[in-house]
């Protein structure tokens, strides 16, 4: 993370929350402005998107570069400018990256050309996207530059950043600039039609998602050189329930701007987006946005909602590295008292926010088994659910055993990336190319860990089904099972012993249990046998046979590969997928004990599993936030969400915290009750929460 970025964007970046409040259909008066300005000044806000455009993309100043409405009043946003900075206030312009109404109406040739068309033609939304790839992706930048230049905003929080309309399936652009660019740079037409079946097709995907990635950091880029202070956002969009189609790509893509995102208000979302969104771009800290509402009241512009949910929503955001922010549409007063909760709550914090985190677990998180290992063979489309449910039930799996963890997407698998932790988990990554593959290997040879689960490896990395694995060779694969079971696993022998010793349940393992997830039971040649599984095939419906009649599989479960100085472990079950429905203490235990001869965590706690447990190093000391979140709020089913209930949590009993070291004073700006105890050959360090009820942040200083 940046060292010198704390001021860009007038300290956006490290302000504790942001507040989205924002013009509708046309300017503010400057005594309701004033109104605002003065709550937020009185409630200690430091962050606020306005806008210098109307609802759907109308300029509300005098641009030189795009087409403004009549009432344009550019002294209006001079002087708010002035008067947010006298109150010590970033000012950034929300602004929509691909619509542009008024510019439409006069080049209508660079709008968005889209696969298909609505019946009856496009509906006026569809009209306003324009192509990035015309001249409008000149023009845009150019009219950032007036507003951080000119009038003086801090940055630009640019929503809207994605590929297609409201319309279910328009995936991307085919107008003319697009077109020619594609047929210059590939030598290729872009496909007919809109298939994820056709390579042709996946093949321009990946293009597109380039292209418009080279896009957001030739426009960020631009502002910074002029003006070298200002700050620009991105909105993303490959969140959970997203595939390819937003055009936001899950790769890494380092550039001079913030990725932000936006939350779906479930927790086991809010906290692995934080860690997927250091992963695409760690300039900043990260930020998610939600809006204002609560659990009785589950949308938007609810009259005073109750702060609890959207303090939840802060403090997940905090314990994973990162800052809210929230939106909101009635009239600013009647959200005050909201505000005031979480400024008299998240100010004090908000020095204790992120860092750098120890590199302990990579969890790779795979953007071409999101979008090519699930295709619907009737209509070509993507089904991105089954690989954002396990990667997803394998962060929470980590979580519940405190292991510090970090996302490792597909471009990330690199031996100078890899070799930076201790182990890394592949949860049922089917697509894998065959270089990342080679990295994975050396990964292990030199000394690292690996744990596979699943079908990892079957695909290439455009989803082509392999022949044979990318890893089976390896591994000396010689049989995969067709059938998806929930097998018997028996341990064999005393494999696991050294394993056993972890204190927190893996010593408890029992000779037989049965794993989270299906598996796909596999044999091989050459690498010890941890477990074997078996099952009985079912008989038809309503067969007269007796039970023990069944065909009965057997296969191996869980094997294990010395590599030179490291070692690779094979889990049959997809665990990730399972867990993420069913959290279970067995399955836990197991992968904890298959982590613990190698894996050495940076500190040692008996909080209980569903308590988040994160260490950030800052200069001079060592800070742990802590978040309650019982399992119900972490399972997938629709109606558990973070915006649901978070005052019925359950006070914890006391946490213990053991970091090597010894560790003279402790803070905690959150208020918790700590005790520090040091050993007495001051080795180590513990500190002692005597009771958790949501959060708590607890630094400890030498």
């Amino acid at each position: 993370m940046k060292q010198d970025g704390r001021h860009d964007g007038g300290g956006y970046a490290y302000t504790p929350y942001r507040l989205e409040f924002r013009p509708k259909r046309g300017l503010h008066t400057r005594r309701e402005l004033e109104d605002m300005l003065d709550l937020l000044e009185r409630q200690g806000v430091k962050a606020w998107w306005y806008s210098v455009s109307a609802r759907s993309s109308y300029p509300l100043f005098q641009s030189r570069s795009l087409p403004h409405r009549e009432d344009a009043d550019s002294g209006l946003y001079r002087w708010l400018v002035k008067e947010a900075h006298a109150r010590g206030i970033a000012l950034f312009s929300w602004e929509y990256l691909n619509t542009a109404p008024l510019l439409t109406a006069q080049h209508p040739e660079w709008r968005y050309v889209y696969w298909e068309e609505r019946d009856g033609g496009n509906t006026p939304r569809d009209d306003h996207f324009i192509c990035h790839n015309s001249p409008y992706g000149q023009l845009l930048k150019e009219y950032c530059v007036e507003v951080v230049g000119e009038l003086g905003f801090d940055g630009i929080w640019f929503d809207g950043s994605y590929l297609f309309s409201d319309s279910t399936g328009r995936m991307s652009c085919r107008c003319r600039y697009c077109r020619e660019l594609y047929r210059r740079e590939t030598g290729r037409d872009i496909p007919a039609a809109a298939d994820f079946r056709d390579m042709a097709f996946r093949h321009f995907m990946e293009w597109r998602s380039e292209n418009f990635t080279a896009y957001w950091r030739s426009l960020s880029g631009y502002v910074r050189e002029r003006v070298p202070q200002a700050m620009v956002v991105f909105n993303y969009f490959n969140r959970i329930g997203h595939d390819h189609r937003s055009g936001s790509p899950l790769r890494r893509m380092p550039m001079e701007a913030m990725i932000a995102s936006e939350s779906c208000s479930r927790p086991y979302q809010v906290l692995l987006q934080h860690r997927i969104l250091r992963a695409l771009n760690d300039n900043y800290p990260t930020e998610v946005w939600d809006y204002f509402r609560d659990a009785a009241q589950n949308c938007a512009a609810v009259p005073e909602p109750e702060p609890a949910s959207m303090l939840f929503h802060a403090q997940c955001a905090a314990a994973s590295g990162g800052f809210a922010s929230f939106g909101f549409e009635a009239f600013p007063a009647e959200y005050e008292r909201l505000i005031s909760t979480l400024s008299a709550a998240l100010n004090p914090i908000a020095g204790y926010v992120g860092g750098t985190e120890p590199s302990c677990i990579g969890l790779v998180v795979s953007g071409a088994t999101k979008d090519y290992a699930h295709i619907c063979p009737e209509d070509g489309q993507p089904d991105g659910w089954p690989a954002w449910k396990t990667v997803h039930g394998m962060y929470n799996l980590l979580n519940a055993l405190h292991l510090p963890t970090q996302v490792l997407l597909d471009d990330m698998l690199t031996p100078d990336i890899l070799c930076r932790y201790q182990a890394v988990v592949l949860p049922n990554v089917q697509c894998l190319s065959d270089s990342a593959a080679a990295a994975l290997q050396g990964y292990a040879e030199e000394g690292g860990l690996l744990l596979i689960t699943g079908a990892s490896g079957i695909r290439n990395e455009w989803g082509e089904p392999r022949e044979r694995g990318a890893l089976d060779a390896w591994f000396g694969v010689t049989w995969r099972d067709s059938v998806l079971s929930r097998p018997l696993l028996s341990w064999n022998g005393r494999c696991l012993e050294r394993g056993r010793s972890g204190g927190t349940g893996a010593d408890r393992l029992p000779p037989k249990l049965m794993l989270s997830g299906p598996s796909s039971l596999i044999r091989t040649s050459g690498c010890e046998v941890l477990a074997s599984g078996r099952y009985r095939e079912p008989l038809p419906r309503h067969s007269l046979l007796p039970e023990d009649s069944h065909p009965l599989i057997e296969g191996e479960a869980i094997v294990r590969r010395r590599a030179g100085k490291g070692q690779a472990i094979w889990m049959a079950a997809n665990i990730g997928a399972g867990y993420g429905e069913e959290p279970s203490r067995r399955t836990r235990e197991a992968v904890q004990a298959l982590l613990a001869e190698r894996v050495k965590p940076p500190f040692a706690t008996d909080a209980p599993a569903n308590v988040v447990v994160t260490m950030w190093q800052q200069e001079g000391r060592l800070v742990f936030h802590l978040l309650n979140v019982p399992h119900s709020l972490l399972c997938f089913p629709e109606h558990s969400e973070a915006v649901r209930y978070p005052e019925d949590f359950t006070p914890t009993r006391p946490i213990m915290l053991e970091v090597p070291g010894s560790y003279q004073a402790f803070y905690s700006p959150s208020g918790a009750a700590v005790r520090l105890i040091q050993a007495e050959d001051g080795r180590s360090t513990r500190a002692v929460l005597q009771c958790l009820e949501q959060h708590a942040v607890i630094a400890l200083s030498r």
